[in-house]
């Protein structure tokens, strides 16, 4: 295999999406919503509402990317992706961590509204990229990342590496409350391809990017199905965010 590539103390992440979930114990109310404006000191540039359904999504430009907020009847969901375009390039909002400071402050003047639904699971979910100049390389990333997996070999292809390692919260004290710290490993590529309607085949126009990708989903215990105390939210997303900093700065940690 070729010489792993030096991540040095602070891989360069790239932020390809972030999201928010929080696992509502009721119905979030969407008659007459205005969350999305309220947290982003505009209207969306698009709604979608299913009324009898319960759900509703508003979506719109956010810094340099797509703020989506979702709700339905047992989840609120917000999600910030990069505006898609059609080259062959893998699409970013920008470096990690310092593209999720935006994103975090709006989840945090979510959590500390008087009017957000009762949750009872809150889950932070990032896509991370890495860019690498071979499924070689990739690998190599990924076994300095991720110590205690070996990929010997020329031959190793398609890697998928999933694990969980769940800690006990140390800002939600008194109730033992675990938290899961689920990360996904793995080689992503892109390519531009060419469809027709009614065609027999694609046809690819460009040669793809290949970045390692990080998947983390940082998530509170699903035994856990009582109301989360409203005030200790913030600190505990906080806490999320700091798990997510360090998984994707030292790999994968006991």
């Amino acid at each position: 295999m070729e010489k792993p590539k030096d991540l040095g103390t602070q891989p360069t992440w790239q932020a390809q999406s972030l999201r928010f979930t929080g696992f509502a114990l009721k119905p979030p109310a969407i008659a007459d919503q205005t969350w999305w404006r309220e947290l982003t000191g505009r209207p969306p540039r698009k709604r979608t509402s299913e009324p009898e359904a319960g759900r509703q999504q508003d979506e719109g430009p956010f810094e340099n990317g797509e703020l989506v907020l979702a709700l339905e009847p047992s989840r609120i969901d917000l999600k910030l992706c990069p505006v898609l375009e059609p080259t062959a390039r893998l699409e970013v909002l920008g470096p990690y961590p310092r593209a999720c400071v935006p994103f975090v402050s709006t989840v945090q003047a979510f959590l500390r509204r008087p009017d957000t639904p009762p949750l009872h699971r809150i889950a932070l979910g990032c896509v991370l990229h890495y860019p690498v100049a071979t499924l070689q390389e990739g690998y190599q990333v990924i076994m300095q990342m991720a110590p205690g997996l070996r990929l010997d070999g020329e031959n190793v292809s398609d890697v998928f590496f999933q694990i969980n390692r769940s800690r006990i919260s140390t800002s939600y004290p008194g109730d033992g409350l675990r938290i899961n710290r689920l990360t996904k490993w793995g080689v992503a590529q892109i390519h531009l391809v060419s469809i027709v309607a009614g065609g027999p085949s694609v046809r690819q126009l460009l040669p793809g990017e290949l970045a390692v990708r990080l998947e983390l989903d940082i998530n509170t215990d699903g035994n856990f199905q009582k109301e989360l105390d409203r005030d200790k939210l913030p600190p505990l997303f906080e806490e999320f965010v700091q798990l997510a900093d360090e998984i994707a700065m030292k790999g994968d940690q006991p």
